[in-house]
């Protein structure tokens, strides 16, 4: 391994943790280029931030197919992390549920977005090969694949920058009930 990218690969550890746990050193390197100029200094120029990371597993309750909104749970991991500013990732552990983020004002735009999915990718298909949980298992992976297993959303005062009308949402793809686990991560300071 080139000297330079290796510097670059030990300063970038990061650390799992659920607590507040230990400052993460991230380094930027000026890469194996440095080696072909004779007149630079070879060890890679970088400058290091610290960050925080903290993780939670969140378990969402069986709720039944569509969406179910989990803005809640998320900001009380943000508050939970301590941080002021960062980033909250989250991470569906699931293959058959999804998350994503739109309005939470109107309940009739989540009626319209279920309809709208059933109507693109129905239960059933007899072109469908996987079945093995039923007429619902494969249309369930294909809304997850088109919907996705992760998102993030920025916070700022230790508050999610979500905008008036949004909500995060856990989207249940299956129509009998699953209890569903998602892993949130913040990243900052």
């Amino acid at each position: 391994m080139d000297v330079a990218w290796q510097y670059a690969y030990q300063s970038i550890t990061l650390a799992r943790t659920t607590p507040p746990g230990p400052r993460v050193r991230l380094g930027r390197a000026v890469g194996p280029h440095l080696r072909d100029n004779p007149d630079r200094d070879p060890r890679p120029q970088h400058e290091c931030i610290a960050m925080d990371i903290f993780q939670q597993l969140i378990r969402i309750e069986p709720g039944g197919r569509g969406p179910r909104e989990i803005t809640r749970q998320v900001a009380g991991v943000v508050s939970a992390s301590g941080m002021g500013t960062g980033l909250c990732h989250c991470f569906c552990r699931h293959t058959s549920a999804s998350l994503t983020i739109t309005e939470n004002a109107d309940p009739t735009v989540l009626q319209d977005l279920e309809g709208h999915m059933a109507r693109s990718v129905p239960d059933g298909d007899p072109q469908y090969a996987h079945a093995m949980e039923g007429p619902d298992d494969m249309s369930a992976h294909i809304r997850s694949v088109l919907t996705g297993a992760g998102l993030s959303v920025p916070f700022s005062d230790g508050r999610l920058a979500l905008g008036t009308w949004q909500g995060i949402f856990l989207w249940e793809h299956r129509t009998g009930r699953h209890e569903r686990e998602v892993v949130i991560t913040c990243l900052g300071r």
